[in-house]
């Protein structure tokens, strides 16, 4: 019998030893529920979630960077430290045998092989120890932290000028300038600066730093607009308060198949969460004194690494389609001997390939406990004790807390917000939607139902003072009032005024009949074609119970008669007796707009015109 041709045995060997997809990461899976705790900021679950996660060693980097993560965002800064040592240290032992893990990635399945860390996790695994020294307020730990962070990113960028993580240089900026070394923070404002040009902290900071060095006549010419400088507060001795915020969830990868007739391949595409900075309004003792800016967001980095990702991967996929072929010709050869062992050999062979082929699987394994947006506020006030609180945009409250400001170093508040309590676009929106206008009757009304809320004429109360302000969504508030034992009356009336603002008359001459408002009732039939002839009563201003409505109501009956001049300034006098709101100046201008030409180029036709410009240019 003859012997297996060596170069085909050799080949087999070799196929032996590669890891295949079957052997691919389930750590992501594993990792799952405690990365999902962590989201809704549940710290302690997830704690115990990622410790019960047993990975193997090509994941050991993923579990020691998600354990370090959720560590630090619970606040345990000491444990999270050690574990992100010794996630550093792995990642640079993983790095230094790299070679051999792309053999493994090529022929194989890379998200079989040791994952080392893309360079900005590698990054932020000592930008966030950086973090955890401040919070353990040892900054010169913290320091030490900077002169790595600017190691790495000489390592792994090539040059600093490459390096554009504007939250790690801001941060190492302002430890250089705590602890002295202001040349040190010149240089890093400096390079922010260059950076980016649209948050002012740069060019105030850069300023500051600046003049205390005797080097304003070396600043660019052109800075983005400062805020007051902070020199102006450190000459009278105040304390600095520094708020940073972290928030979202880090893109995740998944795998694109694309192929161009001949080639079919995985590659890796970088899903990023629909999220958006918190922008947070920090509040000293009750006063608003100004928001956090955005420094750094994640996704850019994450889309450098997605293109090398791809790279490596289409590179991978040339050389391993070549031996592809060479053990699919192998194998065919094999196969047509009359020699059994060499048929067998040849169908291993076989086997190999399509396994091979099988493997294909983008990695898809990134930190995924790394948030998304890293935000900083600045801010100089007075020495002495404050009550300070963080809120997001929609008025959520994310942190408050008593601190004690000091002119010797900065006083720093961190606040790792939850995936369930940031904004996204469409919660945003409507959150905005919710809160614009209102007026603070709304506010503590609001307060009072929360103590009382099945009181009914609280509900009720509350939808009269939207109407004030304007608003006249409120058809579910007043009957939830009226179910709950409101005065059904004075509700059925709100409701009515409601209803007919927005244009649903017929529906409103129902509630009108059932508040007890007869000529309303008649006159918005009419004005819903219900009725033929409009009413002949007049519509008394206190029957209407809301101020305006009386001349609204009139406004339609005119309307209805084609008299849109009267319609109009009956509208327009509406809105003045204070029936607020867009749906009231709509109505006035819609009418202006059916008046005729004379009306409307008439001085008061003109004025009408000109007191809503912005809702008469968004109409015609």
């Amino acid at each position: 019998m003859s012997k297996p041709p060596l170069r085909a045995l050799s080949i087999l060997l070799a196929i032996a030893t590669i890891p295949l997809a079957s052997c691919s990461s389930t750590y992501m899976k594993s990792a799952d529920g405690a990365h999902r705790a962590m989201y809704r900021g549940d710290y302690k679950r997830a704690i115990n979630l990622i410790n019960a996660v047993k990975p193997a060693q090509k994941d050991a980097l993923l579990h020691l960077m998600d354990k370090g993560m959720i560590l630090h965002a619970a606040g345990h800064y000491e444990e999270s430290n050690k574990v992100l040592f010794e996630a550093e240290d792995l990642a640079k032992g993983i790095r230094s045998k790299s070679l051999s893990r792309e053999v493994g990635a090529t022929l194989g399945s890379e998200e079989a092989t040791e994952y080392s860390g893309d360079n900005h996790e590698v990054v932020m695994i000592a930008v966030t120890r950086m973090l955890n020294f401040l919070m353990l307020d040892d900054w010169n730990s913290a320091l030490v932290e900077v002169r790595r962070v600017g190691n790495i990113a000489a390592d792994y960028y090539g040059s600093s000028k490459n390096f554009d993580n504007a939250f790690a240089i801001y941060l190492s900026a302002v430890i250089w300038e705590t602890l002295g070394h202001l040349n040190d923070a010149y240089i890093d404002y400096k390079r922010l600066a260059s950076l980016n040009k649209n948050i002012p902290y740069y060019s105030s900071d850069l300023k500051s730093s600046a003049k205390r060095l005797g080097l304003s006549a070396n600043l660019p010419q052109k800075l983005s607009t400062p805020l007051e400088t902070p020199e102006n507060y450190r000459s009278h001795g105040a304390g600095e308060l520094i708020v940073i915020l972290q928030s979202g969830r880090s893109p995740k990868f998944v795998s694109e198949y694309v192929s161009d007739g001949l080639i079919t391949m995985a590659v890796p595409i970088a899903f990023v969460w629909p999220d958006s900075p918190a922008m947070a309004d920090v509040i000293v003792d009750g006063k608003s004194i100004g928001g956090t800016y955005p420094f750094y967001n994640v996704s850019d980095d994450v889309m450098r690494a997605m293109k090398s990702r791809q790279k490596r991967t289409l590179v991978r996929k040339i050389i391993k389609s070549s031996v592809q072929t060479g053990l699919y010709g192998a194998s065919y050869n094999l196969m047509k001997s009359d020699d059994s062992a060499e048929q067998g050999l040849g169908l291993a062979l076989g086997i190999a390939g399509l396994l091979m082929s099988a493997s294909e699987k983008a990695d898809e394994r990134s930190w995924r406990t790394l948030p998304a947006h890293y935000e900083i506020g600045r801010f100089y006030l007075k020495p002495g004790k404050s009550e300070v609180s963080v809120v997001s945009r929609s008025g959520a409250k994310i942190v408050s807390k008593d601190v004690e400001i000091s002119k010797e170093k900065p006083v720093l508040i961190l606040a790792h917000v939850p995936w369930d309590g940031i904004d996204t676009p469409k919660r945003y929106a409507a959150k905005q939607s919710e809160q614009k206008n209102i007026s603070e009757k709304e506010r503590t009304i609001s307060k009072e139902i929360r103590k009382r809320p099945s009181d009914g004429n609280l509900k009720i109360d509350l939808a009269e003072a939207k109407i004030e302000n304007g608003d006249y969504d409120i058809e579910k508030l007043l009957l939830d009032g009226i179910s709950q034992g409101g005065d059904n009356i004075r509700g059925y009336s709100l409701l009515t005024v409601s209803l007919a603002v927005k244009g649903d008359y017929i529906p409103a001459s129902k509630t009108a009949q059932k508040a007890g408002l007869t000529s309303y009732a008649d006159a918005l039939a009419y004005a819903g074609g219900e009725k033929s002839s409009a009413p002949k009563s007049s519509y008394s201003p206190s029957e209407g119970r809301v101020k305006g409505f009386s001349s609204f109501t009139h406004g339609l009956v005119a309307e209805k008669d084609g008299n849109h001049k009267e319609a109009c300034r009956l509208f327009l006098k509406s809105y003045e007796d204070g029936l607020k709101g867009k749906p009231v100046i709509k109505k006035a201008l819609a009418a202006l707009g059916a008046s005729g030409d004379d009306f409307k180029k008439s001085a008061e036709g003109r004025a009408i015109a000109d007191k809503f410009i912005d809702e008469y240019l968004e109409m015609y």
